[in-house]
């Protein structure tokens, strides 16, 4: 299963403190960066329900190092404000240090 196969490539990320843009997982998986992506809808609620950091969060846009999707919403360039970048870091170093090896 795709989703499967995205959370160890993203497991593997978080364990080395990076991210991965849209383009590079698509290739992992044989799929364009455009996507559709529900497999990382499927990962974020797994997450949630099971009390762990998002994982979903490390796929970033490759212009903005940025996820489409945060905390389940969709967001556009406009939506980054400063406040939200900063949530967005301590998101993703709570990733981190749950997967840290």
């Amino acid at each position: 299963m795709k989703t499967e196969k995205i959370r160890l490539i993203l497991k593997g990320r978080a364990e080395e403190r990076l991210t991965i843009t849209y383009e590079d997982l698509g290739k992992s998986i044989g799929r364009s960066a455009q996507g559709p992506w529900p497999e990382l809808d499927v990962i974020y609620k797994a997450d949630r329900a099971a009390g762990r950091p998002d994982l979903s969060l490390l796929v970033v846009l490759k212009k903005t190092g940025r996820p489409r999707k945060f905390r389940g919403k969709s967001r556009e360039r406009e939506d980054w404000t400063g406040e939200l970048v900063a949530e967005y870091q301590k998101d993703r170093v709570a990733v981190y240090d749950h997967y840290r090896p």
